[in-house]
């Protein structure tokens, strides 16, 4: 994680702003007949699940919910402000007066 600064010196202005937002996707193992006892590995990409099983097959699997659903970009669940070194940087006063004034939109 990086380390939280305060705005002071002018090294630490902030030259990044990130948003998050989150999605969950699922996939009852129940309902697919997936034994997690026979996975060997998996992964997710594009909202697919990718497993592969001890026994060597591969097999993908949609999401059952979020994939025909949007992920609501209107508001982010996090927003963070970094410095040119990646550090946090708290813009204390700004940082309220920017969510307020996104609210207004």
């Amino acid at each position: 994680m990086s380390n939280v600064i305060t705005l002071e010196r002018t090294k630490d202005i902030a030259r990044v702003l990130e948003a998050e937002y989150t999605t969950t996707l699922t996939w009852d193992l129940e309902d697919l007949n997936i034994d997690v006892n026979k996975i060997d590995n998996y992964y997710i990409k594009y909202g697919t699940l990718h497993v592969t099983y001890k026994d060597g097959k591969t097999i993908e699997y949609e999401s059952e919910f979020g994939v025909d659903d949007d992920t609501d970009y209107k508001w982010a669940d996090k927003e963070t402000f970094y410095n040119e070194d990646f550090d946090e940087v708290e813009l204390g006063i700004w940082q309220s007066m920017i969510s307020f004034l996104c609210m207004k939109k």
